[in-house]
C-alpha cells in the first residue's frame, strides 16, 4: 500500500460487577464470540484527491467469507462487525491499479487506514515500456513491434513515432524510419525531432531536405550547449560548404564553436572557410588554435599543411 497509515486502537472495556465488596470476572461476549473489530479508511489518488465509488473487499483468509463496501464521494468508507483475524484487502476502481494487501484485526480494534491508488497504465504506456526494454537489450525487431503498437494506440504521441523510427533505422528500414521521424517532427515541432529527421536525410543523401531540416531545427528553442546542437551546426556547415555557400558555412562553424570552443573539427573547418574567403590571417589563427587544442590529432596535421601554404602566400 502506498501512503501513510494511522492506527487508532480502542481498549477493550471490561464490565466490572460489584457484589458486596467482591470483584467478579468480565462477562463473556454473547454467544462466546470475541468483540468485533472495524475498519474505517480513505482512498485517494496520488495527487491527494478522493477516489469515490471504489470497491473495497475484505476476505477472511482463515474462516472464509468476504464483506464488501464502497467509498463515498469523499473517498471515505467504514466497515464494522469484522471478526478478529487476518484479512485480504482489495480495492478496485476503473482507471486505477488495484490495491492488494493483508490486514490483521485484533478483538475490538477500530483500524483507521489511508490508501493511495496509482492510475493504471494505458495499453500504449505498457507497449512503450516494452519497446524501451527491448531496444535497450538490442532486440530491435521486438522494439519496432512494440512501438508500432504505441503509434496504433496513441497516434498523436510524438515519442512513439520517434522511437519507432529509431528501431526501424536499426533494422535497416530507412524509408519507414524517415517517415516516422517526419510524423514526429510534425507533431512535436521541437528542436530534437527536426534535428533527428535532418540527420536521417543525410544518411540517405537527401541533402537539400537535410539542409532545410537542420535550418528548421536550429530555429527552434534549444540549449546552445546541447551536443545535438553542436552536431547540427557542424552538419549544416558541411552542407553549406558543399553548396559553395562558404560564408554561411563559416557562420555555422562559428555557432558550433560557441557550443564547444575547443572542438578541433569546428576549428579546422572554420580555418578552411576563412582560407577560401581569402582572409589568411584569420585562417591561420583558426589553424593554430587547432594545433594548440590537439597537437597530435589528424586535424592538427591538416592545419600544419594549411599554415605552410598560408606562409607562402603572405608577404
Amino acid at each position: 500500500m502506498i501512503g501513510s497509515k494511522v492506527r487508532i486502537e480502542k481498549r477493550m472495556l471490561c464490565l466490572f460487577l460489584g457484589l458486596t465488596g467482591l470483584l467478579s470476572a468480565p462477562a463473556p461476549a454473547i454467544g462466546g464470540q470475541a468483540e468485533l473489530a472495524s475498519l474505517r479508511g480513505k482512498v485517494l489518488d496520488m495527487a491527494g484527491n478522493p477516489v469515490g465509488d471504489a470497491t473495497i473487499v475484505l476476505t477472511d483468509t482463515v474462516r472464509g467469507g468476504e464483506v464488501k463496501t464502497e467509498t463515498n464521494d469523499k473517498g471515505s468508507f467504514y466497515r464494522r462487525g469484522l471478526r478478529p483475524g487476518e484479512y485480504a484487502l482489495t480495492i478496485e476502481k476503473e482507471g486505477f491499479a488495484a490495491i492488494d494487501e493483508e490486514l490483521d484485526f485484533r478483538a475490538g480494534e477500530d483500524k483507521n487506514e489511508e490508501f493511495r491508488m496509482v492510475a493504471a497504465m494505458s495499453g500504449a504506456e505498457v507497449a512503450f515500456g516494452q519497446g524501451i526494454e527491448a531496444f535497450n537489450v538490442g532486440d530491435f525487431e521486438a522494439a519496432a513491434k512494440a512501438f508500432e503498437e504505441v503509434t496504433r494506440l496513441s497516434p498523436e504521441t510524438p515519442e512513439g513515432h520517434t522511437n519507432l523510427a529509431l528501431a526501424y533505422l536499426q533494422i535497416g528500414k530507412m524509408p519507414e524510419g524517415i517517415q516516422e521521424l517526419e510524423k514526429a517532427a510534425e507533431l512535436s515541432g521541437d528542436f530534437r525531432s527536426w534535428a533527428q529527421l535532418a540527420m536521417a536525410y543525410v544518411q540517405v543523401d537527401r541533402l537539400q531536405a537535410a539542409t532545410r531540416g537542420f535550418e528548421t531545427a536550429l530555429e527552434k528553442e534549444h540549449d546552445p550547449a546541447d551536443p545535438v546542437a553542436y552536431e547540427s551546426w557542424m552538419a549544416l556547415g558541411s552542407l553549406y560548404f558543399a553548396e559553395n555557400r562558404v560564408e554561411d558555412s563559416l557562420t555555422a562553424y562559428e555557432n558550433a564553436l560557441s557550443a564547444n570552443s575547443s572542438a578541433v573539427e569546428a576549428l579546422v573547418a572554420a580555418g578552411k572557410c576563412e582560407f577560401n574567403l581569402g582572409d589568411m590571417a584569420k585562417s591561420r589563427e583558426y589553424f593554430q588554435r587547432t594545433i594548440d587544442a590537439a597537437p597530435e590529432s589528424s586535424q592538427a596535421e591538416e592545419a600544419r599543411v594549411f599554415i605552410e601554404e598560408i606562409e607562402k602566400r603572405l608577404p
